[in-house]
């Protein structure tokens, strides 16, 4: 195989690695946000449970990403997140308050999912001649 043809070909797989990556993340901001919108509504404890776990997940794996990229806005408001919807100690607070609380985080895993999904850095390595990899790229 000639060696342009296996750079061609290195490259195109680490940019649908990228992608996947990039769209796993996206998805499980979409669920968080239903999950979070579902919970306006006056359903029974067990669901705020299975809320709580979620969001924590979705924050946690948002807050890594935010690390990864260097993006201080991201590491705040996802790490807070997590912190708040801690499924291991808890934090009680009255229903408004939670619903204000839901609302909020909704548009902040808007935010979040727009911002993986549109990241220019990573989209335009992949259409560079060379061979660098994806993470010099993102740095």
């Amino acid at each position: 195989m000639p060696e342009e043809v296996r750079r061609g070909t290195e490259r195109e797989e680490k940019r649908a690695t990228v992608l996947f990556k990039r769209f796993c993340v996206a998805y499980l901001c979409v669920f968080c946000m239903a999950m979070l919108l579902i919970a306006l509504l006056p359903l029974p404890y067990s669901y705020y449970i299975i809320l709580r776990i979620m969001v924590f997940i979705g924050a946690i794996v948002l807050s890594i990403t935010a690390f990864g990229r260097d993006v201080t806005w991201a590491k705040w408001v996802f790490v807070t997140m997590a912190i708040l919807f801690n499924p291991i100690l808890p934090i009680y607070l009255n229903r408004g308050l939670w619903m204000v609380i839901d609302i909020a985080c909704t548009l902040a895993f808007f935010k979040g999912c727009w911002w993986v999904v549109s990241c220019p850095t990573e989209a335009s390595s992949f259409s560079s001649s060379d061979s660098r990899s994806v993470t010099d790229d993102v740095r």
